[in-house]
């Protein structure tokens, strides 16, 4: 799919609980209110974390819509199983406060797309995630996006500080939509490639282009007597593969904020959160 809007509407269509796929054509979600600890979340969804102490904040912030309470388990799987991009139909899990940082779970979440159509396929600029997150920028000391989803390769983060957006990037389906601002110094001490200053088709070739530089240098360990296994494990020593994958979010959340795929290691008392309707994100003037 060319796409990024008919990726993710595919995406949230197809996107299951983190304890088993659920009928996302289910209208109303079972909610329970019965206080139970945090589970993990991360994969295969999207999420917000913003430095807070406050729930309702966020959730005022959001906008959301008839909002509930609901605890972890049945509040991530609502936000897990209901949910196509930028749909008003869309549901978002506002968590208690942890540590200083508020997340808002949902597959529906908007993702940012700044790709060329002229360059990288029809379809117009959806600008709806940039929308959401300046608002949330103005509002609060610091917000950060993140997005995962294995199955079409995507792999996003922003990070936003004192109302100046710093960061946002987003890969998916072999195509780079959002790349702005110089890499974060987390990012380098990751060893993700440095992609500063490129639009989203350069860094998309620079990526592919550094991939391809790997598999020549492996393909002539290869030939000089080398396993190819060792092959790998020695590239991977002084450079990790450019291209991103599903943990790459996990990572680069852990080093701004809180990795949300380890809540459960954290032994969190019991507590519940908020679901609430994602209003249809609006779009720039004149779109």
């Amino acid at each position: 799919m060319k796409k990024l809007r008919a990726l993710l509407t595919w995406l949230g269509l197809a996107a299951s609980t983190v304890t088993g796929d659920v009928a996302a054509a289910s209208s109303e979600p079972i909610l329970i209110v019965t206080p139970d600890a945090p589970v993990n979340l991360g994969y295969k969804v999207s999420w917000l974390a913003i430095k807070s102490d406050h729930s309702r904040a966020v959730l005022h912030a959001l906008g959301l819509q008839e909002p509930r309470p609901a605890n972890w388990a049945s509040g991530i799987e609502a936000a897990y199983s209901h949910g196509e991009p930028g749909s008003a139909e869309s549901l978002v899990f506002v968590s208690p406060p942890i540590e200083g940082w508020v997340l808002a779970v949902g597959s529906g979440l908007p993702v940012p797309d700044h790709h060329d159509p002229k360059t990288q396929g029809a379809g117009e600029v959806d600008s709806r995630f940039d929308v959401l997150f300046a608002a949330l920028a103005k509002q609060f000391s610091e917000v950060q996006f993140f997005s995962s989803y294995r199955v079409v390769g995507l792999a996003a983060w922003a990070r936003a500080r004192a109302g100046r957006i710093e960061r946002i990037f987003c890969f998916a389906d072999g195509e780079v939509y959002a790349n702005t601002g110089p890499q974060a110094a987390e990012e380098k001490t990751l060893r993700l490639l440095d992609l500063s200053g490129l639009s989203p088709l350069a860094a998309r070739q620079a990526i592919f282009k550094n991939a391809e530089e790997r598999n020549v240098q492996e393909e002539r360990l290869v030939a000089g007597g080398m396993d190819r296994q060792a092959a790998q494990r020695k590239l991977l020593t002084s450079q990790r593969t450019p291209i991103p994958d599903e943990d790459d979010p996990m990572r680069v959340a852990a080093a701004w904020s809180l990795n949300p795929s380890t809540l459960e290691e954290r032994h969190l008392p019991p507590s519940v959160g908020t679901i609430g309707r994602l209003a249809a994100a609006k779009r720039s003037p004149g779109e």
